[in-house]
């Protein structure tokens, strides 16, 4: 009888402390971890949407990035009289005026390119179109420009540009242009250029053997 009472009072202990919330210990465990895993989860799924997003993000930058240099229907025009600079010295004194603080008369500028247009035809739109680097008082309507036709070779060359001439700065001085970077041999107004062309009209102390 004895015993049997002992047995009962335990199975009251166990009833009464499974009623007050300390036998599930297990669930609350399983409900923690299960809580942590979903927030685990929302976080990657977050994270993972974030990393989409910059992805487009950055395609569509790139696909709408262009460089202005490679763009078409264009060309792109230096005028370099850094050699006048380098020679001072020779430089015709009525002709000191004319010469930029920089070296260019125009520093490399995208001009519009027509079919079938020349060199020359791109440098008197870049003329017209433009004021020297300096912005001084003789480019109030465009850098000058002049250029004479020659019979002999039916064709144009430049005479002066802002008011800087052949033979100003020696006697083998004179206006010369390349196209990408190769000195050209033909007459400015037969050179056919195409679009993404660099044009650098350079005035040349000696000949062309200072240019390049």
């Amino acid at each position: 009888m004895k015993k049997t009472k002992l047995i009962f009072i335990y199975a009251l202990v166990l009833f009464i402390l499974c009623s007050c919330g300390h036998a599930p210990s297990q669930d609350i465990t399983e409900s923690a971890t299960l809580s942590s895993s979903q927030t685990s989860s929302s976080a990657k799924e977050s994270e993972n949407l974030l990393t989409n997003e910059s992805a487009t993000q950055n395609k569509i930058t790139s696909k709408n990035t262009t460089d202005p240099q490679s763009a078409e229907g264009y060309c792109f025009v230096t005028i370099d009289i850094r050699n006048i600079k380098n020679n001072i010295n020779i430089l015709k004194s009525e002709k000191k005026p004319f010469v930029t603080s920089d070296g260019y008369i125009l520093k490399e500028t995208k001009v519009k390119i027509s079919d079938g247009d020349t060199a020359l035809d791109i440098l008197k739109k870049a003329c017209k179109e433009n004021k020297c680097t300096d912005n001084c008082k003789y480019c109030e309507n465009g850098i000058q420009l002049e250029s004479t036709y020659t019979a002999d070779y039916d064709s144009y060359y430049i005479e002066g540009i802002h008011q800087i001439y052949g033979m100003d700065c020696g006697s083998m001085s004179g206006w010369m242009f390349s196209v990408n970077g190769t000195l050209s041999n033909e007459a400015v107004s037969d050179c056919t250029v195409k679009s993404g062309d660099r044009i650098d009209f350079a005035y040349s102390c000696n000949m062309g053997a200072d240019i390049g």
